[in-house]
């Protein structure tokens, strides 16, 4: 099980690399954006720079398969062992996904959003699918179900796949798939930094201090 920051912003990876539990880094082409970031390579090797040891995720932004992939075996040059590459879950990219990770290059098939794709990538070997937990919610879909399954799914055939249960805008709506044996997370600062942060310890630790002044 590991958490990731899911963050395009320096400060923001400042702040969170010095915590235990620190895994890496998760961007995608709208937190690029936002940040106002224009020489993305540039971006990445400061990022990697910054967070030594630790993972990075990196999206493609090329729309056609071709160019996808030769974007991502150029991203991937800038550490084998640490980068991976965010391929979207179209017939065309995920044909592209499957390249790479014969390849060796390390593979996460984003916005998926049911088990079937999962399946497709356990059987191809593509190390990572990306779920939008708190964007399927807002759907109505039966999202909990579904990642549970999945990860149920995983186990049963022995996939290499795990599930990353991304962009999380509140700590607590992990807790429900936390005991699921295949998944890792992405959440961006604020709940982040509240991951080992609840009321109940904030007042018993204080009551601890009060006791020991």
């Amino acid at each position: 099980m590991k958490f990731y920051l899911d963050s395009a912003n320096l400060d923001e990876i400042q702040k969170a690399k010095d915590l235990s539990f620190f895994a890496g880094v998760t961007t995608n082409p709208i937190l690029i954006s936002r940040a106002g970031i224009k020489d993305r390579l540039q971006f990445y090797r400061h990022v990697l720079s910054v967070i030594p040891k630790k993972e990075l995720f990196v999206q493609v932004f090329s729309k056609a398969a071709e160019e996808a992939y030769k974007e991502a075996v150029s991203l991937s040059n800038l550490s084998r062992e640490r980068v991976i590459i965010k391929i979207p879950v179209t017939n065309e990219m995920t044909n592209t996904a499957a390249r790479l990770t014969e390849k060796g290059i390390r593979v996460c098939l984003t916005a998926v959003s049911n088990i079937r794709q999962i399946a497709v990538a356990g059987t191809l070997g593509i190390e990572y699918c990306a779920v939008y937990l708190n964007r399927m919610l807002k759907k109505n879909k039966k999202v909990y179900e579904h990642i549970i399954g999945s990860d149920r799914m995983i186990s049963d055939n022995s996939f290499r796949t795990r599930i990353l249960v991304a962009s999380l805008p509140d700590e607590n709506l992990i807790e429900p798939v936390l005991f699921c044996r295949n998944l890792d997370y992405t959440l961006p600062c604020r709940p982040y930094m509240n991951l080992l942060r609840t009321m109940d310890s904030e007042e018993w630790v204080r009551g601890f201090y009060e006791v020991t002044d």
